[in-house]
């Protein structure tokens, strides 16, 4: 089979498929799209196995001021994305930041599905303590980006006993 001549697309030059492949092409296309809502839909609050340890340490208000010493916990923060959203939420340079007495902390990325329709979604960032922290005070700060731009910060001092 021969393959159709190429058509000018945006001032380059592109082969149209043959006429053989489309339909394979379209059923991948929505096997591919089906998987994907499949495994989105049903995605829990833990999702791409991020195991979550302890209990989960409020930052913001109301925040504790104590918690107890050598517990294991964990700290997570969210941006809400509506429709208008999307692109921006799951771009890489939307995330928080966190620092432990002005170390940074690396954490972990999630993202879930909260509406279909229409489609909201809900980027976690989460840094697990599976240790706790020994008796102490500690400084937690907290940096928002949206797509690479600050967008806002705080910081919580909690008393480990």
């Amino acid at each position: 089979m021969r393959d159709q001549p190429a058509s000018r697309v945006s001032g380059t030059v592109q082969r149209r498929c043959p006429r053989w492949a489309r339909g394979a092409m379209k059923t991948l296309a929505l096997v591919s799209v089906a998987c994907t809502v499949a495994t989105v839909g049903v995605t829990p609050a833990s999702a791409n196995s991020i195991p979550l340890t302890g209990e989960r340490l409020l930052l913001l208000n109301p925040a504790p001021t104590t918690f107890p010493a050598n517990t294991p916990f964990h700290i997570e923060h969210f941006l809400q994305c509506a429709p208008e959203d999307l692109a921006g939420c799951v771009d890489a340079t939307t995330h928080f930041d966190f620092y432990l007495d002005g170390v940074f902390q690396p954490s972990r990325v999630d993202i879930d599905v909260v509406s279909h329709d229409p489609v909201e979604l809900r980027k976690w960032n989460y840094v697990n303590y599976p240790d706790g922290l020994p008796a102490g005070t500690y400084t937690f700060t907290s940096y928002a980006y949206f797509m690479g731009e600050l967008s806002g910060s705080f910081s919580r001092t909690v008393t480990f006993v």
